[in-house]
């Protein structure tokens, strides 16, 4: 999980839309979503939402859009997915 949650981070960049360079907002959203053992990624949810939609719709985005690495063989014995949860930070660039 530590190598996914990583990656999330890795690949996760501030709002670039209006909203987002207007208000400068700050805050963190829990999404929740599927992880196949090829690495395929579904049925991405929020858990926790920001009230502010700009960070949302990029948490989202970054979830829905990635590649993560797929499963180790030994995780999740006799599962062909798996469900997690990643807390994606966002604060304002500076």
């Amino acid at each position: 999980m530590g190598q996914l949650r990583g990656y999330f981070r890795s690949v996760n960049k501030y709002p670039n839309n209006k909203e987002a360079r207007q208000m400068k907002p700050q805050g963190s959203v829990v999404v929740r979503f599927t992880v196949t053992r090829s690495g395929e990624v579904r049925d991405v949810a929020l858990e926790q939402p920001s009230p502010v939609l700009a960070l949302n719709q990029q948490a989202m985005s970054v979830v829905r859009n990635g590649t993560p690495p797929r499963m180790p063989d030994g995780a999740y014995p006799n599962a062909s997915e798996h469900v997690f949860t990643v807390t994606l930070e966002y604060e304002p660039p500076a």
